[in-house]
């Protein structure tokens, strides 16, 4: 579906380099929350993202997946097995907006409005926005659209994909039920947790300060995203905590805090 009212200059950068430093680019999250459902589909396999969400994404430098489709398009329809095909085979963390809101007025969003009134430049050519469309985005000067022409089939969308991202041994989770399932397939593992509360602005710097040393990890790294539905659940297990790592092999297990994480990465990761 494409709307001639916004517009929209989208800059896209391909990544150069020899092949090693392209593979150390494409990595992007996994969605560590869906290793607790029973059955992964297009309700649940992606993470409906605000503007607030999407906002603190973008100014991270973190690479990720962002989907943005309408209840309303009929080809979103159609797209709907394929892209959760992709994330069922994958994983991959994938970042959904819909650009209408929840009434019948077919009005866009008070989200998607927010989003495209900053980044427009970004993200969308002559003015249009068209759905569905999936971007990989890194920061505020890299949103590469992947090409409407490969979403028709699965292994085709699915191959396209690969040619951006590859979603591999650094997991997202809001849920402890997902957190402890991760705990119990890497039991004999070494392994790091990534505790961040989302909604204290210090904790999220220092999140973008050391994202990339964590992600580059040889090690499966849980990543935990503190909100404030999960805050109470997650503080029973960690304490009183708002940003805290920790390296646990066996019985061997060695923590840090803000104030030592520099120490830890250079010794853990």
């Amino acid at each position: 579906m494409s709307k001639a009212i916004l517009p929209l200059i989208m800059i896209t950068l391909s990544l150069t380099g020899c092949s090693s430093k392209r593979s150390l680019l494409k990595r992007v999250a996994k969605n560590g929350d869906l290793l607790s459902l029973n059955e992964i589909n297009y309700e649940n396999s992606m993470v409906d993202v605000s503007f607030e969400k999407i906002d603190k994404l973008i100014n991270s430098e973190e690479k990720f997946v962002f989907y943005l489709m309408s209840k309303e398009c009929h080809a979103c329809v159609d797209f709907k097995d394929v892209i959760t095909s992709y994330v069922q085979d994958t994983n991959t963390l994938v970042y959904r907006m819909d650009i209408l809101g929840d009434d019948e007025s077919y009005n866009l969003s008070p989200d998607f409005q927010a989003f495209y009134d900053k980044y427009d430049e970004y993200f969308f050519i002559n003015h249009k926005i068209q759905t569905p469309q999936v971007y990989v985005v890194k920061g505020v000067n890299v949103a590469e659209q992947v090409p409407f022409s490969r979403y028709a089939q699965k292994w085709m969308f699915k191959k396209a994909m690969s040619e951006y991202v590859k979603a591999e041994k650094f997991s997202t989770f809001t849920s402890v039920d997902s957190y402890n399932k991760f705990k119990e397939f890497n039991t004999n593992k070494k392994y790091i947790t990534l505790l961040v509360d989302e909604n204290n602005t210090e904790v999220w710097d220092l999140y973008k300060k050391y994202v990339s040393d964590f992600k580059s990890s040889n090690y499966e790294v849980a990543c935990i995203y503190l909100n404030d539905s999960n805050k109470a659940a997650f503080t029973e297990m960690f304490g009183e905590q708002t940003f805290y790592a920790k390296y646990t092999y066996k019985d061997n297990v060695a923590d840090a805090n803000k104030d030592n994480i520099e120490e830890f990465i250079k010794k853990y990761l």
